[in-house]
């Protein structure tokens, strides 16, 4: 029995599902993002949509269905997701970015770019909500 575990921490993720790693306040990461799109240049007039809770590596496709790549540095851990759009007037494919922050609301903001907004709607398996627009 030396391989089972101990800790409250991995029973819980083991038994119940329960992420191990603490998932930080929607709010906290939410102010976080707005900060990061306050301090890139030229980043009036964006608009932003942000994951309501954590997402897993692979979880996450664009509106055709095609994945949205991970941040390699994230590993196999969940993040929050915001979905940058910096063009919200141009309509149908152009150059956006996804970015990632940790599920406990740690680290860096990870930045990916990537040419679709993400699948939303009945049935999406991650689901977005707006965060507003750097106006």
């Amino acid at each position: 029995m030396a391989d089972e575990p101990t800790d409250y921490g991995s029973i819980l993720a083991r038994d119940f599902g329960v992420p191990s790693r603490p998932v930080a306040a929607r709010s906290e990461v939410a102010r976080r993002f707005r900060e990061w799109m306050g301090s890139q240049p030229d980043s009036a007039g964006w608009r932003a949509a942000f994951s309501e809770e954590p997402v897993s590596r692979g979880a996450l496709l664009d509106i055709v269905g095609v994945p949205v790549p991970f941040p390699e540095a994230m590993g196999e851990g969940r993040a929050f997701a915001a979905f940058i759009d910096r063009q919200p007037d141009a309509k149908w494919e152009h150059e956006a970015t996804y970015v990632f922050v940790a599920q406990d609301g740690t680290g860096p903001i990870h930045e990916l770019v990537h040419r679709m907004p993400p699948a939303g709607g009945p049935g999406a398996e991650v689901s977005f909500a707006p965060l507003g627009s750097n106006a």
